[in-house]
C-alpha cells in the first residue's frame, strides 16, 4: 500500500491509500473512473506518493512527480505483469472477495504515476 495524494483546486490535500506496482520506473495504481484522484490527475494536480513507513515510522519514503491517466485500460495494462501483480496483492485480492478480472473492471482507469523527486529518511 502506499498513500496516494493529490490536491483539489483550492490547494487542499486529499491522501487515500491504493495498491500499487512499480512498472519500468513508474508507479501503477487502478481507480474506479469517478474517484476525485482521477478528477485532480485530470486537471494536472500534483502528486506526492509516500510509501508504508515501517513498523516504527523509520523507513520513510516519499515521492513527488507527475501522473497521467492511461489511454488503456486496467485490463490492458495489467496484461504486462498480471502474475507478478496478482502475487503482491493475493492475500488481498482473496480478502477483496473478488477475482482479479472483476477489480480491473471495477477499477478500470489506470493512473501511471512518474517519480521526479525522493525523499527519504
Amino acid at each position: 500500500m502506499c498513500w496516494f495524494v493529490t490536491t483539489h483546486p483550492d490547494g487542499r490535500p486529499h491522501a487515500v491509500p491504493v495498491w500499487f506496482f512499480w512498472h519500468d520506473g513508474r508507479a501503477l495504481v487502478f481507480s474506479r473512473p469517478d474517484a476525485v484522484k482521477v478528477e485532480h490527475v485530470r486537471r494536472g494536480s500534483p502528486v506526492l506518493v509516500h510509501l508504508e513507513s515501517g513498523r516504527f515510522g523509520n523507513d520513510v519514503v516519499v515521492l513527488t512527480g507527475t501522473a497521467q491517466i492511461s489511454s488503456r485500460s486496467a485490463a490492458e495494462v495489467i496484461t504486462e505483469f498480471r502474475d507478478a501483480y496478482e502475487s503482491k496483492y493475493a492475500e488481498a485480492i482473496t480478502d477483496y472477495g473478488m477475482s482479479l478480472d472483476a477489480i480491473s473492471e471495477m477499477f478500470n482507469t489506470p493512473i501511471v504515476f512518474t517519480p521526479e523527486r525522493l525523499m527519504a529518511w
